[in-house]
C-alpha cells in the first residue's frame, strides 16, 4: 500500500512538472500570434486613497480589495464630466489616469485638463471647487490651503484657494528660471517648487544660467510650407542654455516665500543655514554641469 502511494505521488510530480515545463510557441510569442495579446503584461494606473488601493483606468476608477484583487466600480469618466458639468472649451476632463485623491478621509477626486484643475466629490456628486491653469507651467497644488504655486510668462505666481493671483518674482526670464527642475531632472529632482506640508510656505529654485553656452539647435520647419516654386525656406536656429554641453555651470539657489494666504514675506535663502527645513524641500545651493 505504502508504494502504491509512493507511485501515485511520483505521477502527480512528474505530470506538475511537465505542465510546468511546457514551451512557449511562436503564436506564444511573435507579434500577432494567436496567443500573443493573452501573455502580454497588461499595464495598471494605482493610487491610493487613505488605505484604499484605487486602479485609475482610462474611462474608470475602481477600489481593488488588496486582500482578494476583487475590484469594485467608484465611477466613470461619464460621471466626472457630468458632475462637473463640463464642456468642451473649459473643463472638459479626457481620462482618469492622473486622477488623485488629495484627501484620504473625504470622497474627493482631483482631476483636469490643460485649461482647469477639478474637484469632484464623487458621493454628492458635484464640483467643489475648480482653478483656471490656462496658460500656465509647472503647476504645484497643495491640498491644505488649495494653492497653487506655477510660472507665467518666466514668472512665479501663486494662486491662493480662493483664485486670486499673486505675483512673487520680477526678474525671471529666459536665463533666469524659476519654480523649474534643472534642464534633464537631475539628482532625481522633477520639479522646482516645494510646499510645506500646511501650504504655507513655499521653496522654490531659482537658476541663473546667464553664463552658460547656449547649445546651436534648429527648427527645420521654422515656417509654413513655401507657396511659390521659387521661394526658399531656410532652417531657423532655437538656441537653448544646455549646461551638460557647456564648460560653465549654472547654478541654482533655494528660496523660499510664504504665500499671501498668510503674511506675504519672501526671504531669499543663500546658503544651507537658512534653507527650508520641511521634508522634500530643497536644502542647499547647487551648481548644474558637465564634469
Amino acid at each position: 500500500m505504502t508504494r502504491i502511494k509512493a507511485l501515485l505521488l511520483s505521477l502527480t510530480l512528474a505530470l506538475s512538472m511537465t505542465a510546468q515545463d511546457k514551451l512557449f510557441t511562436l503564436e506564444d510569442l511573435n507579434f500577432g500570434g494567436n496567443n500573443y495579446a493573452n501573455l502580454q503584461p497588461k499595464n495598471m494606473f494605482l493610487t491610493w486613497w487613505g488605505d484604499q488601493l484605487v486602479q485609475t483606468d482610462v474611462e474608470e476608477c475602481y477600489t481593488i480589495d488588496v486582500k482578494t484583487g476583487k475590484k469594485r466600480l467608484l465611477f466613470t469618466l461619464d460621471d466626472i464630466n457630468k458632475w462637473a458639468q463640463s464642456d468642451d472649451s473649459v473643463r472638459y476632463v479626457r481620462h482618469l489616469m492622473n486622477a488623485t485623491f488629495p484627501y484620504p478621509d473625504k470622497p474627493l477626486v482631483a482631476v483636469g485638463n490643460r485649461k482647469a484643475y477639478i474637484l469632484v466629490d464623487f458621493k454628492a456628486k458635484k464640483t467643489v471647487w475648480q482653478d483656471s491653469i490656462s496658460g500656465q507651467t509647472a503647476n504645484d497644488w497643495n491640498s491644505a490651503s488649495r494653492a497653487t504655486a506655477y510660472v507665467e510668462d518666466h514668472q512665479l505666481y501663486i494662486a491662493d484657494g480662493q483664485g486670486k493671483k499673486h505675483q512673487l518674482t520680477t526678474d525671471g526670464s529666459r536665463e533666469i528660471v524659476y519654480g523649474q527642475s534643472v534642464h534633464r531632472d537631475e539628482f532625481g529632482i522633477t520639479k522646482g517648487t516645494f510646499w510645506s506640508p500646511d501650504g504655507q510656505r513655499l521653496a522654490f529654485y531659482r537658476m541663473d544660467q546667464s553664463m552658460v553656452t547656449d547649445y546651436p539647435q534648429v527648427d527645420i520647419y521654422p515656417a509654413p510650407l513655401p507657396t511659390s516654386p521659387t521661394s526658399t525656406r531656410w532652417p531657423a536656429p532655437i538656441p537653448t542654455s544646455s549646461p551638460s554641453a557647456s564648460t560653465t555651470c549654472a547654478h541654482r539657489r533655494p528660496s523660499t516665500s510664504r504665500p499671501p494666504l498668510s503674511t506675504m514675506l519672501q526671504q531669499r535663502c543663500s546658503n544651507p543655514a537658512t534653507s527650508p527645513t520641511w521634508p522634500g524641500a530643497p536644502t542647499r545651493s547647487t551648481s548644474s554641469c558637465r564634469s
